[in-house]
């Protein structure tokens, strides 16, 4: 049992080591997607077209992001049973 809980201790470190600073990047890029979005709304700015404003979709960046989260998870959860041997 204690080694049990020193490997998911030290798995749970890694996890917000890698989930936490693309939590805070989302989060940042999801604020000033709204601030753009504000700003195009209220005083119709004709510096950002629409093309642009499309790759910067917001579900599109979601996506994504939930994609690559999903794929580092699967990475961990697929590998990390196997090595956990060697965290110790």
């Amino acid at each position: 049992q204690a080694v049990y809980a020193v490997v998911f201790n030290l798995g749970s470190l890694v996890a917000r080591f890698v989930f936490q600073p693309v939590e805070e990047v989302a989060f940042t890029i999801f604020g000033k997607l709204n601030d753009i979005r504000k700003q195009k709304a209220k005083f119709e700015v004709k510096s950002i077209n629409d093309e642009n404003l499309h790759e910067l979709d917001p579900v599109v960046l979601l996506q994504t992001f939930s994609k690559l989260m999903f794929l580092v998870g699967i990475v961990f959860a697929s590998f990390g049973p196997n090595y956990s041997h060697l965290l110790l």
